[in-house]
C-alpha cells in the first residue's frame, strides 16, 4: 500500500510540477467565466446557458487532461527509478492511475467550484442535478484516464496512444445513436462486429445527464447506481489489463 501511495504522489508532484496543468486549469476557469458574456447576448433561460457552458467545459477540458496525464507519467524517468525497486509492476499502474484520477479530480472540483460561486454571484439557483451531472462527468473521466493508461501501457507512440484514447472516447458518446440507426438494413456480418464492439467500448451516454440538469429534470437513483457500477466495473477490468500488458513490456 505504501508502494502504491508513493507512485501515486510521484505522478501528482510530476503533474504539479508541469505547466500543461495549470494551462488546462486556467483556461477552463477562463470559458466557465466567459457565460457572464454569453448570458447576455443569449435569448432565453441565463441559467440554462451559465450551467450548460459549465458542465461542457468540466466534460471537455477533462478529456483534454485525460489524454496527457498517462502521457507524462508514463514517459517520465522516475518511472524507471521505481521499477528498479522489489515492487510489483502492478503497484505502479494501480499508483499510476490512482495520482491520474487525482489531478482530474481536482481540476474537475476546481471548475466545479469556479461555476457553483458564478452561480451563487448571478443568484442562479443550484439543482441538485448539478452535483449528479458533475459526478457522472468525473465517472467517465476516470473511464477515459483508464483508457488512456491501458493504451500507454503497450503503446511506444504518445500521439497514437492520445489518437486511440480519443477515438474510444467519440465512439462511446455515439455508440447508443449508432445502435438506433443500424438496427436494421445493414450485413448480418457488419451487425457481429458492431455488436462486439458495443458490448466491448464503453457506453459514454451513460454519463450524460447535463440536459436534465440543466433542464432540471429529475434524474432517477437508479441510474446513478447503474452508472456508478458500470464505471468502476469498466476502469477494474482495464486497470487489470493494464496491468498485465505492462508486467510483460520490456522496458
Amino acid at each position: 500500500m505504501q508502494a502504491i501511495t508513493f507512485i501515486a504522489k510521484t505522478t501528482v508532484q510530476a503533474w504539479v510540477r508541469d505547466k500543461t496543468f495549470y494551462s488546462i486549469l486556467i483556461i477552463s476557469i477562463f470559458v466557465v467565466l466567459c457565460s457572464l458574456f454569453l448570458r447576455e447576448m443569449t435569448l432565453g433561460n441565463r441559467s440554462q446557458v451559465v450551467h450548460d457552458l459549465g458542465l461542457a467545459t468540466i466534460l471537455f477540458f477533462g478529456i483534454f487532461m485525460s489524454l496527457f496525464t498517462t502521457t507524462v507519467s508514463v514517459n517520465d524517468k522516475t518511472l524507471y527509478m521505481i521499477l528498479t525497486k522489489p515492487i510489483p509492476r502492478f503497484y505502479w499502474i494501480l499508483g499510476n492511475y490512482t495520482g491520474n484520477v487525482l489531478i482530474v479530480l481536482i481540476n474537475t472540483l476546481v471548475v466545479a467550484g469556479v461555476l457553483y460561486g458564478l452561480s451563487r454571484v448571478l443568484e442562479i439557483p443550484w439543482f441538485a442535478g448539478m452535483n449528479s451531472a458533475i459526478y457522472l462527468i468525473f465517472l467517465e473521466l476516470m473511464i477515459i484516464v483508464a483508457v488512456s493508461l491501458f493504451f500507454s501501457s503497450f503503446m511506444t507512440s504518445a500521439a497514437l496512444s492520445k489518437f486511440c484514447t480519443l477515438s474510444v472516447v467519440v465512439a462511446g458518446h455515439i455508440l447508443e445513436e449508432a445502435k438506433n440507426l443500424l438496427s436494421s438494413g445493414t450485413g448480418e456480418a457488419f451487425q457481429l462486429v458492431f455488436t462486439a464492439l458495443y458490448y466491448l467500448l464503453p457506453n459514454l451516454t451513460a454519463f450524460d445527464v447535463k440536459t436534465e440538469a440543466v433542464h432540471q429534470l429529475p434524474i432517477e437513483p437508479s441510474h446513478l447506481e447503474f452508472a456508478s457500477l458500470y464505471g468502476l466495473a469498466y476502469v477494474g477490468i482495464l486497470v487489470i489489463l493494464s496491468s498485465w500488458i505492462f508486467a510483460k513490456a520490456e522496458l
